[in-house]
């Protein structure tokens, strides 16, 4: 029992350090601030609330408070949700509409970079209703491209992005993205995101060329069509989309494997970064690559010497249980 509580000490105290390891950046104040929508500045009365991304560090006491003209402040009532499809981030909806010509100031209890928890504020002028533009803007495909593998199959995928239209631009952040491509293997759906997220507005497809792995490539070669969907954090029933189509042809795909990448399976194809397609100022198709991994460093590390010690604990249970 006794080489029992060492092997399982040392497996929890690996753990541990690991995790105490993920929490000391935002410890030491190496953190991301929060981010709002619709950005500070002239704030249409019809714009329905805000939207605040909490990601890098925590978020709470969120406030409203209305500026009069004397400087004194009204603390306005709202309602504070955390959105369920998208996280982690919340919406403020204030229980009265905005005036026109008045200042308001949201005020924040977050992660403030170099400093950690403090309070961060967003401050606006309300200004006459604006129209929500109807149109969300233009969808762009990719050509066919692959990453060879050094076991099995390459990985052919497309990358697809939303350019938004300038007029939709500002309300950007008061919806939910979401990219669904069509083909003759049916509707593959992305993951709901924050327009302002890393690759908000970007999307990879994986292409089901011959010997695919169909866990992760869904989408048929051949005809396809892109569809973005932006769905208000306010109204669901308020949607806008864009689409476009294209065809693709397994023989005729590009290849853009970064140097020094190893792909051993479809998954690291799916977690590359966008430098594989094109990189910055780069030209669909073209590759100046470099190769990012989106797992959390630090990760392989850890689970290596979980695993690890896991081994030797059942090593010593079974020599233990000989004895």
């Amino acid at each position: 029992m006794h080489r029992w509580t060492i092997g399982a000490a040392l497996v929890i105290g690996t753990w541990s350090t690991w995790v105490s390891g993920a929490h000391a950046s935002t410890d030491a104040g190496v953190c991301t601030a929060p981010t709002i929508s619709p950005v500070p500045g002239a704030l249409p009365v019809n714009v329905p609330g805000f939207v605040i991304s909490a990601r890098g560090g925590a978020t709470s006491a969120v406030e409203l408070v209305r500026i009069e003209e004397d400087g004194t402040e009204t603390p306005l009532d709202i309602v504070v949700e955390w959105l369920a499809n998208v996280t982690p981030a919340m919406r403020i909806v204030p229980s009265a509409p905005f005036e026109v010509g008045v200042r308001y100031v949201v005020r924040v209890q977050g992660c403030v970079p170099g400093s950690g928890l403090g309070e961060i504020s967003f401050e606006y002028v309300a200004v006459d209703a604006v129209p929500v533009p109807a149109t969300l803007g233009t969808v762009q495909i990719s050509p066919l491209r692959r990453i060879e593998s050094d076991v099995g199959e390459p990985f052919f995928f497309v990358d697809t992005t939303l350019v938004p239209d300038t007029d939709f631009a500002p309300w950007l952040g008061l919806y939910a993205i979401d990219f669904v491509a069509e083909s003759e293997l049916g509707t593959t759906p992305s993951t709901p995101r924050l327009a302002t997220a890393t690759r908000g507005l970007l999307e990879r497809f994986a292409i089901a060329c011959e010997g695919a792995d169909p866990t992760f490539a869904r989408v048929a070669p051949g005809a396809m069509t892109v569809r973005v969907r932006a769905t208000s954090f306010f109204d669901e029933t308020d949607v806008v989309e864009a689409s476009a189509s294209t065809t693709t042809a397994c023989d005729e795909s590009i290849d853009v494997t970064p140097p020094g990448v190893v792909l051993h399976d479809a998954a690291v194809g799916l977690g590359l970064d966008a430098g594989v397609a094109a990189a910055e100022g780069g030209a669909a198709g073209s590759c100046a690559c470099r190769a990012t991994s989106g797992s959390r460093p630090g990760t392989s590390f850890a689970a290596t010497w979980l695993v690890l010690g896991i081994a030797i604990v059942l090593r010593r249970e079974r020599a233990y249980s000989r004895a």
